[in-house]
């Protein structure tokens, strides 16, 4: 069982914490053939430092995905922030993204 809270997510009751996402246009991977404007990857940490790592792919759409305006314009805003800047776009935190860690 997978249960996300925040920046973190519980895999088999274990805690893993966000540490890095990655964009790749295209995607580097495919289904069935089938390669995607945008693959995400989501690389998650433990306490004991076992990774867990979630690949998600998207599609160009004709409509506005709310859940995604929502990733990108806190993504721009994080670009204008001096300290944000200072870090590689591909290694923002969950943080930018206007999420908190649950207590």
């Amino acid at each position: 069982m997978i249960l996300a809270k925040g920046n973190s997510v519980t895999l088999d009751g274990k805690d893993y914490s966000l540490v890095q996402f990655l964009f790749l246009t295209p995607s580097e991977h495919t289904i069935s053939g089938k390669q995607y404007a945008l693959e995400v990857h989501f690389v998650n940490m433990a306490a004991d430092v076992e990774l867990a790592a979630f690949g998600v792919l998207g599609k160009e759409g004709a409509r506005a995905n709310r859940a995604w305006s929502k990733v990108s314009a806190n993504l721009n805003a994080a670009r204008t922030d001096s300290q944000a800047a200072r870090r590689p776009h591909h290694a923002q935190r969950a943080s930018n993204l206007g999420t908190s860690p649950s207590p």
